[in-house]
């Protein structure tokens, strides 16, 4: 018997074979060789099939981020920038206390040089996000409001 995988067929060249001379496929070679059913045979086959696949290494598992998570990786961004530090100062709302944080233009478009608030919950959650743009001349492009990863 030849297995022949390009085409997904089985040659028996035996005598003995009840398929002899005869190409046949996956499903007939287990059914044949199993002694079962056509639907017997395609059980078995996705059986086969399943196990093969669930072998293989798990893909990672990417999970969303969140807003929370967005914002841990913009506020270093409002210290160590001296035009969002002077802009924050020069409108009065520059407190060590005040979460702020402050997007370049390298992480999240519509909050491109934004200064950024966070909008949180009674328990403490971001919900949303305030950007005001630092550099933006038109009366609406200057304030941004996001309220889900989506709208970023």
């Amino acid at each position: 018997m030849k297995l022949y995988p390009d085409t997904n067929t089985v040659f028996c060249f035996s005598g003995n074979c009840p398929k002899n001379g005869k190409a046949i496929d996956a499903i007939q070679f287990i059914q044949d060789k199993e002694n079962l059913s056509k639907h017997e045979a395609i059980k078995k086959a996705q059986t086969l099939i399943g196990a093969i696949t669930q072998q293989a290494a798990p893909k990672p598992i990417i999970q969303p981020e969140t807003l929370g998570d967005i914002f841990q990786k913009l506020r270093p961004s409002f210290y160590s920038s001296g035009k969002a530090r002077a802009y924050a100062e020069s409108r009065s709302i520059y407190n060590a206390k005040l979460e702020t944080g402050y997007d370049n233009g390298t992480h999240y478009g519509k909050l491109k040089n934004c200064i950024i608030f966070p909008l949180k919950d009674r328990e403490n959650n971001i919900l949303s996000f305030y950007g005001r743009n630092i550099e933006s001349k038109g009366k609406d492009n200057r304030h941004f409001y996001a309220t889900n990863r989506k709208g970023l």
